[in-house]
C-alpha cells in the first residue's frame, strides 16, 4: 500500500459494546494516548479504528485489568528442619493473576504454622522471602507451614509445605489402619514405580486375588499394595512415626499378612533417627502360603538398631514380584516380656436356645520370651449374660 501522511481520524472504543468514549483528530506518525477516569474495576477491553482519506482501518483491541491486582502464589516453596528449628523459603510471585507485573519491593507475606490442622498466624507482614520458626512437641504432631503473597490487601492462593512428623510413639506400639486410615502414624512413599501403600475396608479390585473382604480383627481397615497391577521389581514403603527407642531392649515387630499364591513379599526395615533406612537382617516374608487366609508373622529387630539410637522408625517395603496384592493388618512393636499371653480367634456359636449347652473354643497366643505352662495362668469368662456362669 502506499504510506499514509497528513492527518488522520481516530476513534476509542470501551467494553464488548463497543462505546465510544473518544473521537479526535492526529497526523499520520504521532503517539497518541488516553486517559480513561471513568472505567469501573475489572476487565476492560479498548478497541481504535482510524479513518484516512475516506477509509475505515480494522479496528485494533486490547485488554487490560483495571483495579488492585491480586499477586500469584508464590513459587518454590521449601520447608527444612535442624533441630528444633523450621526453615522455609520461597520465591516472590512475578505477576497478578490478571497478568500485571509486580513490584516485588511492594510485597508482604503472611505465614501460618499449622500443628494438627489447627492454625497459627506467625507473621502477617512480613517483608523477607525466609521465615525460621522455632518449634518443638514430644507428642506426635504432623506440623506444616503455608505462604501468602500481599498486595494493597489483596492475598494470594496459600501455598502449603509438606508435613513433618514431630514427637514419638513409645512401645508398646500397635495399630490396625481401623476405618481405612493411616492418620499421622504412617507415611505412604512409592520408592520404584507409581503403585503405593493405601489403607483400604475392602479390596478395590474385585476381580484380582487375594479376595480380603475384610480387616483381620474386624475394624473397618488394613493396608494394601496392588502388586498385582505393579511391575515386578517395583516397591513401596509404609513408615511408621518415630518409636521411642530403650537402650538395653530388644523390640520385635508383629503383623498379619493374608497368604496367597504369589511371591510377593514385605521387607522390614528401621530407620535410626531419622536415617537411611536399613534392611533387617533375615526380616523378609513371602507371601505365598498354603493357604489363603491370615497369618501372623513376627520379627526380632533390634539388630538394625543402634545403641546410640533415641527413636527409630519401622517400614514395611512391599516387593512386587507381578503375582497377586499384598495384604496387611495390625500391627504391634513391642519389648516382649517374661510373661505375655494374648486370647484371640474366640469362636462361639450366633444363637442358642436357652437352658441349652454351647462349645466355646479360643486360642491363647504366647507373646512371652520364654515357654509358659497351663499352671501359670487362669482364664476367666466375661459376658452379659444376666446370671452368673
Amino acid at each position: 500500500g502506499t504510506p499514509i501522511s497528513g492527518e488522520v481520524k481516530y476513534k476509542i472504543y470501551r467494553g464488548e459494546s463497543d462505546e465510544l468514549i473518544k473521537s479526535d483528530r492526529g497526523n499520520a506518525g504521532d503517539y497518541i494516548s488516553y486517559v480513561d477516569n471513568t472505567v469501573t474495576e475489572g476487565t476492560v477491553t479498548y478497541s481504535v479504528e482510524v479513518e484516512y482519506d475516506g477509509e475505515l482501518s480494522a479496528k485494533a483491541s486490547a485488554s487490560t485489568f483495571v483495579g488492585k491486582e491480586t499477586p500469584e502464589a508464590v513459587t518454590d516453596l521449601a520447608l527444612s528442619k535442624t533441630d528444633n528449628k523450621f526453615t522455609i523459603t520461597w520465591n516472590a510471585p512475578e505477576k497478578g493473576i490478571h497478568g500485571a507485573y509486580l513490584d516485588a519491593t511492594a510485597l508482604t507475606y503472611i505465614v501460618k504454622r499449622y500443628v494438627d490442622d489447627q492454625e497459627t498466624v506467625l507473621a502477617d507482614a512480613l517483608t523477607e522471602t525466609t521465615f525460621v520458626d522455632t518449634y518443638s512437641s514430644d507428642e506426635l504432631q504432623a506440623v506444616y507451614y503455608t505462604v501468602e503473597a500481599v498486595l494493597n490487601g489483596m492475598a494470594s492462593e496459600a501455598v502449603s509445605t509438606k508435613s513433618i512428623t514431630l514427637g514419638y510413639l513409645t512401645l508398646p506400639f500397635a495399630d490396625s489402619f481401623a476405618g481405612a486410615s493411616f492418620g499421622k502414624v504412617w507415611t505412604a512413599e512409592a520408592v520404584k514405580g507409581t503403585f503405593n501403600w493405601v489403607a483400604v475396608e475392602t479390596n478395590p479390585y474385585s476381580n484380582q486375588k487375594p479376595a480380603v473382604t475384610k480387616a483381620y480383627d474386624n475394624d473397618g481397615g488394613f493396608a494394601f499394595y496392588n502388586s498385582w497391577n505393579s511391575l515386578k521389581g517395583n516397591s513401596a514403603r509404609l513408615a511408621s512415626a518415630p518409636l521411642k527407642y530403650v537402650a538395653g531392649t530388644s523390640p520385635v515387630v508383629e503383623f498379619y499378612v493374608f497368604r496367597s499364591t504369589g511371591n510377593d513379599a514385605i521387607k522390614v526395615q528401621v530407620s535410626c533417627d531419622n536415617a537411611d533406612w536399613k534392611d533387617v537382617e533375615g526380616a523378609v516374608v513371602t507371601l505365598k502360603g498354603d493357604k489363603s487366609e491370615w497369618d501372623k508373622v513376627t520379627f526380632p529387630i533390634a539388630s538394625a538398631i543402634t545403641a546410640d539410637c533415641s527413636t527409630f522408625r519401622i517400614a514395611f517395603v512391599a516387593e512386587s514380584q507381578y503375582g497377586q496384592n499384598t495384604v496387611m493388618d495390625k500391627v504391634r512393636v513391642f519389648v516382649p516380656s517374661e510373661k505375655d499371653l494374648e486370647v484371640s480367634t474366640l469362636i462361639a456359636p450366633t444363637s442358642v436356645y436357652s437352658g441349652n449347652t454351647i462349645d466355646l473354643s479360643f486360642t491363647v497366643a504366647n507373646n512371652s520370651v520364654n515357654a509358659v505352662s497351663g499352671a501359670d495362668y487362669s482364664l476367666s469368662l466375661v459376658t452379659d449374660y444376666p446370671i452368673e456362669l
